[in-house]
């Protein structure tokens, strides 16, 4: 059963996407990129690295 991320359709309207990566001590982080590919926020919780976007967007 899938869960429904909060958030995820507000990221995606301001070109915003979310992708998961391995950090160097191998636990995987989920980086949210803009448009350019730079770096907006990361956590390893999706929904807390989206949550810390979504509140520099609002900045």
């Amino acid at each position: 059963m899938a869960t429904k991320i909060k958030g995820l359709d507000m990221l995606e309207k301001n070109g915003l996407r979310v992708v998961r990566k391995y950090n160097i001590c191998g636990w995987f982080e989920y980086h949210v990129l803009n448009e350019a590919g730079q770096r907006i926020s990361r956590h390893t919780v999706q929904q807390r690295a989206i949550d810390i976007a979504l509140n520099t967007l609002q900045a």
